[in-house]
């Protein structure tokens, strides 16, 4: 067999690999680090995440809140603003989307 034929079988075979292994994937929805929802795992189906977080507070949204500030005037400066405000959407089971409503009860997050 010459080289070239030999090269040829070396890569048909990890072309095949390549995509058995694609298509695993594809079947068990994806991979995902632990705790991390897939995109056909929304909010909507039911299962929450495993809260990794206590409540240090509970606050009640005012008109015109933003999370953001809520986030600053509890945490300060002591934090990461755009990790903290992901904790607490993530805390909340908030879609990135979601705005808030006056009344609204928004769980803070110990952050360490």
């Amino acid at each position: 067999m010459r080289i070239k034929d030999k090269l040829t079988v070396i890569m048909l075979a990890l072309i095949f690999v390549t995509m058995t292994i694609i298509g695993f994937v594809s079947a068990i929805g994806g991979i995902h680090r632990p705790g991390e929802l897939s995109s056909s795992q929304g909010l909507s189906d039911g299962i929450k995440p495993p809260q990794k977080y206590s409540v240090e507070a509970v606050v009640t949204v005012d008109r015109g809140d933003t999370l953001w500030e809520i986030m600053r005037s509890h945490y300060g400066n002591d934090v990461h603003g755009q990790k903290a405000v992901y904790r607490i959407r993530e805390f909340n089971d908030m879609s990135p989307d979601q705005h808030l409503q006056p009344g609204m009860e928004i769980k803070l997050p110990r952050i360490e």
